[in-house]
Formats: C-alpha cells, sequence, structure tokens
C-alpha cells in the first residue's frame, strides 16, 4: 500500500531541494558550486533540528540523523573548497609593467585572463637581456666573428656599461639572480623565443635554401617547436641561428614547458592555437625589406634607420574597447561590483532543459588530436632527443668545414 507523505518537508528541506534544481539550470560552474553549497547547507541545517515537517522550523521530539549529518557535510566540504577555490581566481592579479606588456600581446591574440598567463606562462619562462653580437640560439655549433667582441654591452635599462671581453655567446642575464649562459643552449634546455625589444638578424637554412631575416619586437622563433601543440606549423627541417644585432630583450619558454602546455589545459591549447595564427600572420604579412638573401643586404638592412627598436604596438596599454567586461570570468574586476557580477551572471548563465530550450549537441565531445599535427609534434621530439649537447668551447672556435653558418656571420661594422 502506499501512503503519501503528509505533511510537507519543513522550509530547509523545501530550500534545499530548490538548491539542487538551480544548481542543473545554470551552466557556469562557479554557480553551480554555489548552488551545490547552498543545497548542503540547508539539508546540514534540516537533520540538525531533527527533520521537522511543514510549517515548523524544528522538530519537537530529539531524532538525529547522524549518517545524514555526516554525508552533508562531506558534500558541503566538497563543494565549499571548489567554490573558494573559484572565487579565488576572480582576484585581481598583480604583475610588473614588463610581465603586463607581455600579457597584454597574449590577450590580443587569444583572450587569455591575467590569471591563467601568470600561472601557465609566467611562471615557466624568463626574460633575458642579450648583447649586440650574442647568438641567441643555433642548431649546430656556430661560428661567430671575432669582431663580435667589440661590441658593448648593454643593461636592462637600455645604457651600456663598462665595457667587457665580451664572448659572442654570452648572454647578459635579466636579473641579478640569473645565471650566465655561454655557448648555445642544450637540447634539455632548448626554448621558444619572444622579442619583446631590439633587433635579431635569424640566418635560415630550409629545405635547402638560405635566407636571412631580420625580427623585431613582438616576433617569435623558432617557429617548429609550436608543432608540439598537434597542429602542423612545418619548418620540420629547418635550421636557424639567430643574433642579436641590437640590444635584445626576450621572453622564452623551455620546451618542455611547451610539451607540458601541449598536454595539459584545453583552454591554453586553446590559447596557444590562437598565438600560432597571430604568428603564422605576421609571417605571411611580413615585407620584403625584412629578407635578406646576402650578409651584404642583411648589414644594409640593419644599418637603415629604424623605428623598430622599441617595442611593438601588441605590447602597448589596452584601449577602452579592449578590456575584457567586468562579469567576465578572469577579468580581475569581479570583487568591485561583486552583487551586480553575480546577477548578470546568473542571467547569462541560465539554460533551461528541454523542451523550453534547444540542447547543444556534442556539449561532451572533443575534437581528437589530428594525425598530421600529431606526426609533426614526433618529429619535433624525436630531433630534440638526437640533438647534441653543444660545449661552449665548440662554439667559440674556427671555422669548420660543415659548419652551415660561416656565410651567415656578422661582419664589423
Amino acid at each position: 500500500m502506499t501512503i503519501a507523505a503528509n505533511p510537507a518537508q519543513s522550509l530547509w528541506g523545501q530550500l534545499g531541494s530548490f538548491s539542487f534544481f538551480a544548481a542543473g539550470i545554470v551552466s557556469d560552474l562557479l554557480l553551480v558550486r554555489l548552488f551545490l553549497l547552498l543545497g548542503y547547507t540547508w539539508f546540514i541545517l534540516n537533520a540538525i533540528v531533527g527533520f521537522p515537517s511543514w510549517p515548523a522550523l524544528y522538530a519537537e521530539t530529539s531524532t538525529y540523523s547522524f549518517d545524514s549529518i555526516v554525508w552533508n557535510l562531506l558534500g558541503f566540504y566538497v563543494h565549499m573548497s571548489g567554490f573558494v577555490r573559484l572565487l579565488l581566481d576572480e582576484r585581481p592579479v598583480e604583475m610588473s609593467e614588463e610581465e603586463a606588456a607581455l600579457w597584454r600581446m597574449f590577450y590580443r591574440h587569444s583572450g587569455i585572463s591575467r590569471m591563467l598567463f601568470k600561472s601557465q606562462v609566467l611562471a615557466l619562462g624568463r626574460f633575458d637581456d642579450f648583447a649586440p653580437g650574442t647568438v641567441i640560439t643555433c642548431d649546430t655549433s656556430p661560428t661567430v666573428s671575432s669582431s663580435a667582441n667589440d661590441h658593448r654591452q648593454v643593461g636592462q635599462n637600455g645604457q651600456p656599461v663598462a665595457p667587457t671581453s665580451l664572448n659572442a655567446n654570452t648572454v647578459t642575464p635579466a636579473s641579478a639572480q640569473d645565471e650566465v649562459r655561454t655557448g648555445p643552449e642544450p637540447r634539455n634546455d632548448r626554448r621558444l623565443y619572444i622579442i619583446m625589444e631590439g633587433h635579431v638578424r635569424a640566418a635560415t637554412i630550409i629545405y635547402g635554401e638560405e635566407r636571412i631575416l631580420r625580427m623585431s619586437s613582438g616576433d617569435m622563433f623558432e617557429f617548429k617547436y609550436l608543432n608540439l601543440f598537434g597542429v602542423h606549423i612545418g619548418f620540420l627541417d629547418a635550421k636557424m641561428r639567430a643574433t642579436a644585432t641590437s640590444h635584445v630583450r626576450t621572453f622564452s619558454i623551455p620546451v618542455r614547458s611547451l610539451e607540458a602546455m601541449a598536454a595539459g589545459s584545453g583552454t591554453m591549447r586553446q590559447a596557444w592555437y590562437s598565438i600560432i595564427i597571430a604568428a603564422i600572420s605576421r609571417e605571411a604579412e611580413r615585407p620584403d625589406l625584412y629578407y635578406a638573401s646576402s650578409n651584404e643586404e642583411a648589414d644594409a638592412l640593419d644599418a637603415a634607420p629604424s623605428s623598430l627598436l622599441g617595442r611593438a604596438s601588441i605590447f602597448d596599454p589596452l584601449a577602452d574597447d579592449e578590456l575584457p567586461p567586468s562579469d567576465l570570468p578572469g577579468s580581475g574586476e569581479f570583487f568591485k561590483h561583486p552583487l551586480t557580477n553575480f546577477a548578470k551572471l546568473l542571467c547569462q548563465s541560465i539554460s533551461l532543459p528541454w523542451p523550453f530550450s534547444k540542447s547543444f549537441p556534442g556539449l561532451r565531445h572533443a575534437a581528437a588530436p589530428p594525425p598530421e599535427g600529431k606526426r609533426a609534434a614526433d618529429i619535433v621530439r624525436s630531433q630534440l632527443e638526437r640533438m647534441p649537447v653543444e660545449s661552449s668551447s665548440s662554439s667559440t672556435t674556427g671555422a669548420s668545414s660543415t659548419n652551415p653558418w660561416t656565410r651567415f656571420e656578422i661582419t664589423e661594422a
């Protein structure tokens, strides 16, 4: 025999049921956690007061269900920890002006938030200064002319410091804590470089064709490491020797960190896909004046007056129409008007079930790694594993008969 419960459950039980219902019709994870947290709160209170019936707020008899209290407390803890973690992500993120400038480049290309940038990009890389004549990266043992030693070392503020016998492969550290590195970087420290300021001359050999490229603020190299994200970029057989032709400031990320990002968060992969598209577009639109087919032509390009020694406009402060909305997750402005932003977020994230709204097809589906991109990433990993470890002594010796970079040496001005 079926007996209907009468009277109905108490106000606390009604509020708990409504909270669980609300958690099912919102799409934002912060609100889902909030409503589940409220639901467990009401059910804990309902168990503590003895499961009263409507309209009583507490039971007159001392009846307690300790297992209900324990399970509801466990659910409360799980969702409270998740809610607090998501809420802390909305705090303003403090960065230096240089770090903020680099974030603005990433944000303009990919829309990445400050918090994601600082925790998953900035924390993995470093800033470096390179004096004129410094070989920044090289695929084989380079030969650098002795005239490069005559350049003066440049400090972080752009002012020359006391003249020293600067080896052409010596890196000027970005800070006192940075280690001075000599010679080409070993295979376990290969890096993707982003130029913040200055000029870089890149001698490239792609499928046997030799070319010299002048790069400036906003450019990045080497492209072939971007294949690690599973997108076929190409340049798999390309070789490059990048040399600073002025004071150069860079931000670089180790290749091993790129591999970790490629295998990690989908949000970061999507951000890097946008960065890759922007980098390729910049390369495709590059004027011919950035290319040279001989060292003499490259010398003429470097000697020509240029306004590109400073930072590119991609690093400039954001205009008003570029700022993210304050209610957008990751904007860093959420706590300036928390109640208003919560209300906006709630209205935007309500998703009613069928038949009141259409379902989104393939909501749980994820794109499989493209076979061509996966193959390119495997080739780059294989090249890195076979890459010999260069020594600083071999990088400053005389020209070798097998050295492909001899004709690209920077001649004395």
